[in-house]
């Protein structure tokens, strides 16, 4: 019985390190994304943001890939040791509530979902946050590059004119 208690109690500490890492990731995306927004003039700097985003966007993905490992190996462990106390509480007679059964009712999808988002459980919607992130990165990064006023290549062309005249 101790040993079933302490799976369940690493994988629920396992849980919240998982979170408070994704949603320290997700604050500093956030500062990333305000102090883009508020650059208006330097596109180098700009641009340094987008690949800085970018990077810590793909650190995000690893932490999540990562940690829903570490919290799987936790759960199965658990489950693992009810299994072996089903087992062996049933040979003696003994009456055990399997706890874990708890926790698969809870990650059974809505039969009628009000929205289709609520047919997923929330590590599969961070990774989809992770995904946009991606892809605002790229698209913010992409539009410095080529953006007609302050962008790299206006800059680039720019220059080479003024040099060549």
């Amino acid at each position: 019985m101790e040993s079933l208690r302490l799976a369940l109690e690493m994988r629920e500490k396992e849980s919240d390190r998982y979170w408070s890492r994704s949603n320290i990731i997700l604050l500093v995306q956030g500062v990333l994304v305000a102090t883009f927004g508020n650059i208006h003039t330097i596109s180098p700097l700009a641009l340094a943001i987008c690949v800085i985003g970018l990077s810590v966007s793909f650190i995000w993905l690893g932490v999540l890939y990562k940690g829903k490992c570490y919290v799987s190996r936790w759960d199965y462990a658990a489950k693992k040791t009810q299994q072996d106390l089903l087992k062996s509480t049933k040979k003696k007679g003994n009456d055990f509530i399997p706890i874990l059964s708890y926790y698969e009712t809870a990650k059974t999808k809505e039969h009628n979902p009000r929205f289709f988002i609520f047919n997923y459980n929330t590590t599969t919607l961070m990774k989809w946050c992770v995904i946009v992130m991606i892809f605002f990165w790229l698209f913010c990064g992409i539009w410095k590059i080529i953006e007609t006023t302050d962008g790299i290549i206006a800059t680039f062309f720019n220059s080479s004119i003024d040099t060549a005249s």
